[in-house]
């Protein structure tokens, strides 16, 4: 018995519960020993003079003195002790009753949890005067220091080495796959069996902390003797796990000897369990000590500007090809699953826009694709439907290619009748449905030209049919042909034709 544990006294009139409060958790590790039991609250009056107890649970009915009369004694002459009521009716007037006398809780015995008990237990210590141990320090549980320590809440975890003094620590995590039915019950449910499995863990200390909905964490402080045993022991839980629900994966951390190495561990090694399961679907316990087991490595970045540049000059195939490439790399370093599949989403939805669907066909395709790839839950199944999404947007693609064939074919007549008007790229773009970057790059990939050169080009052909016709003054022909200034039009024709309006008809008379 620690010296500083807090004293408890059990007071129920069936042995069966007391028994059972008795195995509920691990008493001795969480700070509190039970210092006696007694059968109804007239043993437990004679008792408490001789143990001197700090808490008591005290169920309400019991014969000889009941739970109120004896709430109201101990009240009275012990005004110190914190009493805890048990009891299997939901009845208002013993609360009422119990709860007047100064009553710490009132707790339903049909409703009662490890986690429960634990809780009721720590707050009752918190109201004992000068009750200060080492783990409690700060009125957190160890469950709350290991989570503040996880989550990056506290850095040195210098609180809960109080309460763990051991040479090595190591972690088990059980995480329950995403998507499973009624995750938040089954975690639960799992952390009674975990606190229950805690007693075959003998002279090891440990925690165990609900993380979030679909995981939780157990924290084993151990010497080295003990690590081959630790380790086959939780090899033992994890199949039992598995058994009470299948959707679940274990994995067993790196072991070190500094509390502030155990985010770090964390965030590398359990956070990411769901992750695991992608790659690895049907395998139920990791050890991270393995390096196969191991997940994260890194690759390249993704060539953006190469990616862009064959959509924009309409090379959907290349550009679907470049992205399945990259996305079975990403695969192949087993990736971070949520990172991977947002970055392979944002690419295809960037696909989508260049290929200027109409708003209603491009949300409904867009919906229909990013929720598949959400919904792969492995890796095989994964690189299946990107590939599929990749090889339909491509199909997409080529049909896309036609009709912007025709709508080319389109802005090259227009620009045949209009090419006297000041005719500019963005104009004609929201004129014939494409945006400006993308006319501007498909424009140079079919005509191997840019939009001004090409114009020009038509411009100057009409000039010298012009040119041709005496009647007309040369210095008339430039806003003929849609040129606002003469010397702008006489560089640009020289460019094209390599002779000045003038010396190109002089010449063409005397052919």
């Amino acid at each position: 018995m620690g010296e500083e544990n807090i004293r408890v006294l059990i007071v129920d009139d069936e042995f069966i519960m007391r028994q059972g409060l008795r195995y509920m958790i691990h008493w001795e590790e969480e700070g509190f020993t039970i210092v006696g039991e007694a059968a109804n609250g007239k043993d437990a009056m004679d008792q408490i003079e001789k143990l001197q107890p700090q808490i008591v649970i005290s169920d309400v009915v019991m014969p000889l003195m009941d739970g109120v009369d004896f709430t109201v004694a101990v009240h009275h002459r012990y005004p110190h002790i914190q009493m805890i009521i048990l009891s299997g009716y939901d009845n208002f007037e013993y609360v009422k009753q119990t709860l007047m006398q100064g009553v710490v809780d009132y707790i339903l015995k049909p409703t009662l949890t490890p986690h429960e008990l634990l809780g009721v237990l720590q707050k009752a210590a918190a109201r004992i005067p000068g009750w200060h141990p080492d783990h409690a320090m700060t009125g957190e549980t160890a469950e709350e220091l290991l989570k503040e320590l996880l989550l990056g809440e506290t850095k040195t975890g210098e609180e809960l080495q109080k309460v763990f003094a051991a040479s090595y620590y190591c972690m088990y995590a059980v995480t329950i796959a995403h998507g499973s039915e009624r995750a938040a019950e089954t975690a639960e449910l799992l952390c009674e069996k975990i606190q229950r499995a805690k007693s075959e863990f003998s002279g090891v200390q440990s925690c165990v902390a609900l993380m979030k909905k679909e995981q939780i964490c157990v924290l084993f402080g151990y010497e080295m003797s003990q690590r081959s045993m630790l380790r086959i022991k939780l090899e033992k839980l994890n199949g039992e796990i598995g058994l009470m629900c299948e959707d679940t994966i274990g994995i067993i951390s790196t072991p070190c000897q500094s509390m502030g190495q155990l985010r770090e561990i964390y965030q590398r090694e359990l956070a990411r369990g769901a992750d695991l399961s992608f790659y690895y679907p049907g395998k139920k316990l990791f050890v991270m000590e393995n390096e196969k087991d191991r997940i994260g490595g890194t690759i390249e970045r993704f060539d953006f500007t190469r990616y862009n540049r064959l959509l924009l000059g309409g090379q959907y195939r290349q550009a679907a090809d470049q992205l399945l490439g990259y996305n079975h790399a990403l695969c192949e370093s087993r990736a971070d699953v949520y990172r991977m599949k947002n970055q392979i989403k944002n690419m295809f939805m960037v696909f989508l826009d260049m290929l200027q669907l109409e708003e209603d066909e491009k949300l409904r395709v867009q919906e229909h694709f990013l929720w598949e790839v959400d919904a792969a839950g492995e890796r095989l199944s994964y690189e299946q439907t990107v590939a599929r999404i990749a090889s339909e947007v491509a199909d997409i693609s080529a049909k896309q290619n036609t009709k912007e064939d025709a709508r080319m074919d389109q802005i090259l007549t227009y620009m045949e009748q209009h090419y006297t008007e000041d005719l500019k790229l963005e104009d004609l773009g929201e004129k014939f449905g494409f945006s400006y970057n993308y006319l501007s790059a498909y424009f140079n990939q079919q005509m191997n030209e840019g939009f001004n050169d090409y114009l020009n080009r038509v411009r100057i052909h009409k000039a010298c049919e012009i040119l041709q016709d005496l009647t007309v003054p040369v210095a008339q022909v430039s806003a003929l042909v849609g040129y606002s200034g003469h010397s702008y039009f006489c560089r640009v024709f020289k460019k094209y034709t390599g002779k000045t309006p003038s010396e190109w008809r002089r010449d063409s008379i005397e052919k």
